[in-house]
């Protein structure tokens, strides 16, 4: 009786261990069942649960986002300096700035960087606050526009482009229909200050921050979804990005040339037409290299891949540092509008430190130094160079075949982000500035 009785408890103990360690898996995999972590209920316990009104569940399985959509808040802070900080509750409307004090702080920031007095931590910080103060007021006007175009911008010199995508994201819903604009605008002389000029004329405070500068972020987003075309669906985007580009080009909204000059970079990328990509790279308007710089790598890579294919002798430097973009272009006599644009400017756009971005592919000053960086360029990816003496280098096309070319690895940084000086790191440790910066 008693081995029985024995038996009886360890086989009931078992089956209660074995029923928790059930418990705990079903608990674990209920966290995945539909992406919130309800502790493993069936999917019709849970709706018996919320149809009886059970206080008890809740659905959302931990603190609920917060919809800034369904807020309504007049701001009355007049503070020009402040922090981002992520909203968890309605906000206090005495820390949120209405418009013209948004516009001042704006200003403020704009000066800041132009005479390279912040870095790009702390205007990201700040731009985010503004960012946000509108979002909570519904702020969709000149004051909202200018903020996410100085913020794209700032983003682009930086190098940040997943923070730039936001931010052109956004400016397509604040712009108006640049069509359906265009379409009623035209023959009544322009498109006032949608034409993408970006001058004082059209700036709305004190000709220091300039909204509306349509064609410059359309020429933008048709350089970045070129970019990033091989990615899934940003084909579909690209398609519908460059038929409303190529409507607007030579138009009153592209005065300034910008969307033509974009159409023309990705065509010649597309085509792989190394030669006239690397020219057009040089006469970019605005921050056009910034986004040309994410093409340039991969077309000097193509254009080596198909020189050592296509020649059987040895190719001067000269001529390969030529088709790569490393030597200066020609002089021309013709140059675009764009380019004398670039060159006549004398201030930063909104949100930029320098008033011409050079970019990382930027041709060297002479060809004696395009060839010698161009020489180094085709070592680091495998290619065989020969350098006799007194003579010019010459790529072997023979030994450089293309089982022995590489692309080498990037550089690796401990924290991150290779364009992050360490002062730009101990700045933003001083700032206190988060991982939401």
């Amino acid at each position: 009786g008693g081995k029985r009785q024995k038996k009886g408890a360890a086989a009931a103990a078992g089956g209660g261990m074995a029923m928790q360690e059930q418990m705990r898996r079903d608990a674990r995999a209920g966290r995945f069942a539909d992406g919130r972590a309800v502790g493993g209920l069936q999917s019709w316990q849970r709706r018996q649960l919320q149809e009886d009104g059970d206080s008890e569940y809740d659905s959302s399985g931990g603190e609920e986002e917060l919809d800034l959509s369904t807020l309504t808040v007049k701001g009355t802070c007049t503070d020009l300096e402040k922090s981002y900080f992520r909203l968890t509750a309605a906000p206090d409307p005495s820390v949120v700035r209405p418009e013209p004090v948004l516009r001042r702080a704006l200003d403020r920031l704009v000066g800041l960087l132009r005479q390279d007095a912040v870095n790009y931590f702390y205007a990201c910080d700040q731009l985010k606050g503004m960012r946000q103060d509108c979002t909570v007021q519904h702020l969709r006007g000149g004051v909202a526009v200018a903020v996410y175009e100085a913020h794209a911008r700032a983003s682009l010199e930086y190098g940040d482009l997943a923070e730039f995508n936001q931010c052109q994201t956004q400016l397509a819903s604040l712009y108006p229909d640049p069509l359906q604009q265009l379409q009623q605008q035209q023959g009544k002389g322009g498109i006032g200050s949608s034409n993408g000029s970006c001058s004082a004329a059209s700036a709305p405070a004190a000709g220091q921050v300039a909204a509306g500068c349509v064609a410059e972020f359309v020429a933008y987003k048709v350089l970045y979804n070129a970019a990033h075309a091989h990615v899934g669906a940003n084909k579909t985007v690209l398609l519908h990005t460059l038929r409303t580009a190529m409507a607007l080009a030579g138009t009153p909204v592209d005065a300034s040339g910008c969307i033509a000059h974009a159409l023309a970079s990705r065509a010649a990328a597309a085509s792989c037409n190394f030669p006239v990509f690397f020219r057009l790279y040089v006469t970019a308007p605005a921050l056009g290299r910034a986004l040309l710089d994410v093409i340039a790598p991969k077309l000097r890579w193509a254009a080596l891949n198909m020189l050592v294919k296509a020649y059987k002798t040895n190719l001067p430097v000269s001529f390969v540092a030529g088709v790569m973009g490393f030597c200066p272009p020609p002089p021309q006599q013709d140059r675009s509008k764009s380019s004398s644009t670039e060159q006549q400017r004398d201030e930063p756009l909104p949100g930029c430190r320098h008033a011409v971005y050079v970019g990382k592919a930027a041709p060297a000053a002479t060809v004696e130094e395009g060839v010698a960086a161009c020489v180094q360029w085709l070592k680091a990816h495998g290619a065989v160079v020969e350098e006799p003496e007194g003579a010019e280098p010459q790529l072997d096309v023979k030994a450089s075949c293309a089982g022995r070319l590489s692309i080498p690895e990037e550089p690796k940084v401990s924290h991150g982000d290779e364009n992050l000086s360490l002062q730009d790191f101990l700045s933003r440790a001083a700032l206190g500035l988060g991982s939401n910066s």
